[in-house]
C-alpha cells in the first residue's frame, strides 16, 4: 500500500499533517477500490479515452 504520509511530506510546500491526518484514509479507501481494477488493464492499452478520441 500507498504511504500517503511520506508521499505528503516529500511535497514541496509538503502538506501539513493535521491535512495528511484527514485525508489518508480518503486514499487509502480510493486506492483499495482501484487497484483490482488496474490490474484488469492489458499491458500497452490506453488509459485515457477522452473526447478527442471519440470518432
Amino acid at each position: 500500500m500507498t504511504d500517503w504520509k511520506k508521499l505528503a511530506a516529500a511535497l514541496e510546500p509538503p502538506i501539513p499533517a493535521a491535512d495528511v491526518e484527514k485525508i489518508v484514509p480518503t486514499m487509502e479507501a480510493l486506492e483499495t477500490a482501484f487497484r483490482p481494477l488496474q490490474k484488469t488493464i492489458p499491458p500497452g492499452a490506453d488509459v485515457w479515452t477522452g473526447p478527442e478520441d471519440a470518432a
